[in-house]
C-alpha cells in the first residue's frame, strides 16, 4: 500500500530488477573466482530469484505471472543441478507447485473467466484461447523438463531421485489430463452441448490408449495399469451416464470408438505380452 501511494509500479520494478541483476552479477563473479564457495553462491542466487519473483507480479498480471514463474522454476532447477544444491532444488519445486496451483485454481476462474459450475467461458471458448494455449504449453513444458533435469543431475539423494522423477511425470500427465478435460468440455458446451458427455468419453478413451502405448513402449507397468483403470472408468461412464443422457448419434459414436479402442488395447497386450513377461514376469 505504501509503495502504491508513493511510487509507480514501473519505478518499483526497476528497483527490484536492479537488485536481481546485482545479485546475479555478484553470483557470476563469485563463481568465476571461487566456484567451490557454494554457500555464498546459493545465497546470492536465492536473493536474485526472490527479487525476480517479486518483479513479475509488479510488471505483469494474470496468467503472465504464472508463465514467467514456471520458466523461473526451470532456471532454478537448472542451477540446482549444476551446483548440486538441495536448497535450490526445494525452492524450484515449491515455485513450480505454486505455479500449478495458481494456474488451475486461480487463473482459470479469475483471468480466463471459466465458470466452474458449468465449465464454460463467460465470453466464449475462443476468447483468450491463445493466452490459455501459450500458458498451458509453457507450464506443461516446465513440468516435463523437471524430471529430465533431475534424472541427469548428480544429486546424491539415494532412492529419492527416481521417485522425484516419477512424481513429476505423473504431475505432467495429471495436469495435461485436467487441461484437456476443461478445454474439450468447454468447447462442446458452447458449440454442441448435446455431445458434451460423449466427447469426454472419447477423450478419456484416447488418453488411456496413449498411456497404454507409452506403457508398452517404455515397458512401464504403472502406465499400463493406469490405462486399464481409466478404461474401466470410461466404460462405467458410458453405460451409466452417456447411454441415459446423450443423443442417439453421439451415443453410437461413443460406443463405437470405445469398442475400437478396447480391441486395439487387447491386440497390444496379445502382441507384446511375451516381451513384457520376459522382462518383468508380470503384464
Amino acid at each position: 500500500m505504501l509503495i502504491a501511494e508513493n511510487y509507480s509500479s514501473r519505478a518499483v520494478s526497476i528497483s527490484t530488477l536492479a537488485y536481481a541483476a546485482l545479485f546475479l552479477c555478484m553470483a557470476r563473479y563469485l563463481y568465476q573466482r571461487n566456484p567451490k564457495n557454494d554457500t555464498a553462491l546459493v545465497m546470492l542466487l536465492g536473493k536474485a530469484s526472490i527479487f525476480l519473483v517479486i518483479t513479475v507480479p509488479i510488471l505483469f498480471s494474470g496468467n503472465w505471472v504464472t508463465l514467467f514463474w514456471s520458466m523461473e522454476a526451470v532456471v532454478l532447477l537448472w542451477a540446482a543441478t549444476r551446483l548440486r544444491n538441495l536448497f535450490l532444488l526445494q525452492g524450484s519445486i515449491a515455485l513450480l507447485a505454486l505455479v500449478c496451483i495458481k494456474f488451475l485454481f486461480h487463473d482459470y476462474a479469475e483471468h480466463f473467466r471459466l465458470k466452474l459450475h458449468s465449465l464454460t467461458y463467460s465470453l466464449g471458448f475462443f476468447d483468450g484461447f491463445l493466452e490459455r494455449l501459450i500458458t498451458s504449453v509453457i507450464i506443461l513444458a516446465s513440468l516435463f523438463t523437471f524430471p529430465r533435469l533431475i534424472e541427469k543431475s548428480n544429486f546424491q539423494l539415494g532412492g529419492l531421485i527416481p521417485r522425484l522423477r516419477d512424481f513429476f511425470y505423473v504431475a505432467f500427465g495429471a495436469l495435461l489430463f485436467a487441461v484437456l478435460n476443461i478445454e474439450v468440455v468447454a468447447f462442446f458446451n458452447d458449440y454442441a452441448p448435446e455431445a458434451s458427455h460423449a466427447s469426454l468419453s472419447v477423450l478419456w478413451t484416447f488418453f488411456s490408449i496413449c498411456l497404454m502405448a507409452l506403457g508398452f513402449l517404455y515397458n512401464q507397468k504403472p502406465l499400463r495399469q493406469t490405462s486399464i483403470a481409466l478404461f474401466c472408468l470410461t466404460i462405467i461412464k458410458v453405460f451409466f451416464q452417456d447411454l441415459a443422457e446423450v443423443a442417439t448419434p453421439y451415443r453410437i459414436l461413443s460406443l463405437l470408438i470405445l469398442g475400437l479402442m478396447l480391441i486395439g488395447a487387447s491386440y497390444l497386450y496379445h502382441r507384446y505380452s511375451d516381451q513384457i513377461l520376459s522382462k518383468t514376469g508380470t503384464p
